[in-house]
């Protein structure tokens, strides 16, 4: 989880990211590394397209992005709605911007105060819920002319 400032201050950062298509399992998830350049390093491979711009920086609460999608088989599946979600994934800037807060006997929470932006998945099973991490309107055309309209 990221607080409304790490948005605020970091959300910017989606701006050239990937969105990724990744299997872990059968299901479409997110990859994985140890580091953020390690993280930066195993995504490339499963990118089919770029994000573009990215709004609520302002307040923080929820941010949206535009994306290029180049990948013509991933344009076909959101097309069809055979993929329907997302999931951001973010890496912490350091261990002192994550704050671990217990939510039970044998589990916690993440929340970060600061984070690098690492890709967008297009996952099966969205973390935020099938209302908040959906894929949104899109456009077919011109890069410019699908930005105004979106």
């Amino acid at each position: 989880m990221v607080t409304a400032e790490a948005n605020k201050l970091d959300g910017e950062d989606f701006v050239g990211k990937p969105d990724i298509v990744f299997y872990k399992d059968g299901k479409r998830d997110h990859t994985t590394g140890d580091t953020y350049e390690k993280s930066l390093e195993v995504q490339e491979p499963y990118r089919k397209g770029t994000m573009q711009k990215v709004s609520g920086t302002d307040t923080g609460i929820k941010l949206t992005t535009i994306s290029k999608i180049t990948d013509p088989d991933t344009q076909e599946k959101i097309r069809k709605h055979e993929i329907k979600f997302v999931s951001p994934a973010v890496f912490p800037k350091s261990l002192e911007d994550i704050e671990i807060i217990r939510t039970g006997p044998d589990t916690h929470i993440h929340v970060l105060h600061r984070y690098r932006a690492l890709h967008r998945a297009f996952v099966d099973e969205p973390a935020y819920g099938e209302i908040e991490a959906t894929v949104g309107s899109t456009c077919e055309g011109d890069g410019h002319e699908c930005l105004l309209k979106l």
